[in-house]
């Protein structure tokens, strides 16, 4: 028995295919059946006049720490969001060592009275949103401005040697436990103190993960086309 059957919907299947009319049926946590779907249900929606998808992935998301808090998720799957990619911006919840959490442009008080956790990578930041229970799915990017802040904390210098191998050694490690990519913030500290060479350096820490490098870039007005060029070496020189 299916446990939810949702009857004459327009469906959109993600693939790139035109609409068209049918039924989803689901059990527990997955889609079972798609079309013309019969036999009985434990609910039953009618759908006609309304459309049914795959839930949305939002690429760009900030939610690292707010899933901590509220792990319901429910601005997004209001909207149809079922997945959210975090960790963008440089911006992350891990590493955390003895400078503590980065919270980037969005510190405050507030946040940091709200976040607790005694995590130091991707992996243990993952068990505590295990046990606070999220409703939507979620991955993350490593950023680049908590590596830094981890190691170097807000110094506008360039790393040292043994910083530049401490970052790296940070970046492996949370790649090693689940992380996407690395993510820079360009445009604030401490991301806007680093050298192309330093992202490059650590971008290819990344690439024997299959990583990926997302970016903030460093401008976005009249030096924007030199911030693209910037971008797009990164990852060339990289390997990601």
């Amino acid at each position: 028995m299916l446990d939810v059957l949702i009857r004459n919907a327009r469906l959109i299947d993600g693939t790139g295919a035109a609409a068209f009319a049918g039924d989803v049926g689901i059990e527990g946590d997955s889609i079972a059946a798609v079309g013309d779907v019969s036999g009985p249900s434990r609910v039953e929606i009618d759908a006609a006049g309304l459309t049914a998808a795959p839930g949305f992935i939002d690429v760009h998301t900030h939610s690292d720490y707010s899933l901590l808090i509220d792990g319901r998720g429910e601005s997004a799957l209001y909207q149809g969001v079922t997945t959210h990619v975090c960790g963008n911006c440089g911006i992350s919840a891990f590493p955390v060592g003895g400078n503590g959490f980065y919270f980037g442009p969005f510190d405050s008080a507030r946040l940091r009275s709200e976040v607790a956790g005694d995590w130091a990578s991707a992996a243990g930041y993952f068990n505590a949103l295990e046990r606070q229970g999220v409703a939507i799915n979620a991955a993350f990017f490593v950023g680049h401005g908590a590596v830094r802040h981890t190691v170097m904390g807000q110094s506008t210098q360039p790393p040292a040697p043994h910083e530049m191998a401490g970052m790296k050694a940070l970046v492996d490690a949370q790649m090693a436990e689940g992380a996407l990519g690395l993510s820079t913030g360009l445009t604030y500290m401490p991301g806007s103190s680093a050298k192309t060479d330093e992202i490059i350096e650590l971008s290819a820490a990344t690439a024997p993960y299959g990583g990926i490098y997302a970016t903030h870039m460093r401008n976005y007005t009249a030096s924007i086309m030199e911030a693209l060029e910037e971008a797009i070496n990164i990852g060339r020189e990289a390997g990601v």
